[in-house]
């Protein structure tokens, strides 16, 4: 089986029947790693939804000149599922 590295990096293989894919991992990533990771995701999706949220409370402020608009873009909650 013939290898090679493409240009981003990944591990391209070739048998001798001539199919082609990419190497994947196989190394075991420890559960707590994973956890830790798909937290941090988590949070910067809840914190990138609650800038937009804001972000459309001030531009209805900016649309309207009103900055009583707080009931148009209420807090977002992100709920886990």
């Amino acid at each position: 089986m013939a290898s090679h590295t493409n240009e981003k990096g990944q591990i391209i293989y070739k048998d001798t029947e001539e199919d082609i894919g990419i190497a994947r991992s196989q190394g075991d990533i420890p559960t707590n790693e994973k956890h830790g990771v798909m937290q941090n995701i988590k949070e910067k999706v809840k914190d990138g939804v609650q800038s937009v949220a804001e972000g459309m409370g001030k531009l209805a402020d900016n649309i309207t000149n009103n900055p009583e608009h707080d009931h148009l873009s209420p807090k977002v909650h992100v709920m886990k599922e």
